[in-house]
C-alpha cells in the first residue's frame, strides 16, 4: 500500500510540475503579447503583421490555458480518488492494531489458563513432564515448619530449600 501511495504522490507531483511549466509558458507568451503590442504602437506601418502575431500568441495562450484546465481537472479527480484510499488505509491499520491487541490479550489468557490446568493436574497426582517439577517447587508442611515461621504469619521458604 505504501508503494501505491508513493506512486500516486509521484503522479500528482508530476502533474503539478507540468502545470507549473504550462503556467510559465503562458506567462512568457503573455509577455510576448505585451511586447508585440508595443511593436504595434511603434510600427503603425506593420499593424496587420503585428496583429496577426498577437492573434497567434493569444490563440496559443488560450490553448495552453485549456490544457492547464484539463490537467487541473485530472489532478482534482486523482486527488478525490486518492483521499478515500488514504481513509481506507487508516481504517485498515486501526482494525489491524485492534486485532493484534485482542489477539495478545487472548494469548495471555490462554497462557494463564494453561498454567492453571498444568498446576491443577500436577497437584491431583497426574504424571506429566511438569508434575515432578511442580511437586518439588511446592514445599510440604514439614519444610514450611522448618524454614518459616508458619502459614499464619506468611510462611517463607528460602530458594535453597527448594
Amino acid at each position: 500500500m505504501s508503494c501505491q501511495t508513493h506512486d500516486a504522490a509521484v503522479g500528482i507531483s508530476n502533474n503539478i510540475e507540468t502545470l507549473t511549466d504550462w503556467i510559465s509558458v503562458l506567462g512568457k507568451e503573455a509577455t510576448g503579447v505585451v511586447e508585440q503590442a508595443s511593436d504595434v504602437l511603434e510600427n503603425t506601418g506593420g499593424t496587420d503583421t503585428a496583429l496577426g502575431r498577437i492573434k497567434g500568441s493569444i490563440t496559443s495562450a488560450n490553448k495552453q490555458a485549456q490544457r492547464i484546465a484539463e490537467q487541473t481537472k485530472r489532478v482534482e479527480t486523482k486527488m478525490s480518488d486518492f483521499a478515500p484510499a488514504l481513509s481506507e488505509i487508516e481504517n485498515a491499520i486501526t482494525g489491524t492494531s485492534s486485532g493484534i491487541e485482542r489477539t495478545h490479550e487472548r494469548i495471555l489468557n490462554l497462557i494463564d489458563t494453561s498454567e492453571t490446568i498444568v498446576q491443577s493436574t500436577a497437584l491431583l497426582g497426574e504424571s506429566s513432564t511438569d508434575a515432578s517439577f511442580l511437586r518439588a517447587a511446592q514445599p510440604g508442611p514439614a519444610s514450611v515448619g522448618r524454614h518459616g515461621t508458619g502459614a499464619s504469619e506468611g510462611a517463607h521458604v528460602p530458594v535453597a530449600a527448594l
